[in-house]
């Protein structure tokens, strides 16, 4: 499982201090990457959603990197509209 390979590596960035909502935002979006190219799209799209709602709530991303949270918003597609 994914999942069980990555949260104990996210507590490393939690014990530095990093931003709870930042490290999840990004652990969704990895995870959903890789659902996404082990060719499990309807997995990774609501994966896709829950990332961009978080990510799409940090100003600076919204000002730095719009094509970013676009891309995540076509990824999650319908998701973000039944999640």
């Amino acid at each position: 499982m994914i999942a069980a390979r990555i949260f104990p590596f996210l507590a490393l960035f939690l014990l530095r201090g990093v931003c709870v909502t930042q490290v999840l935002s990004e652990s969704l979006w990895t995870v959903a990457r890789a659902m996404r190219s082990l060719g499990r799209k309807a997995e990774a799209a609501p994966q896709f959603a829950k990332a961009f709602r978080l990510l799409s709530k940090n100003d600076w991303l919204m000002a730095e990197e719009p094509k970013r949270l676009e891309r995540l918003r076509t990824l999650a597609g319908n998701a973000l509209e039944t999640d």
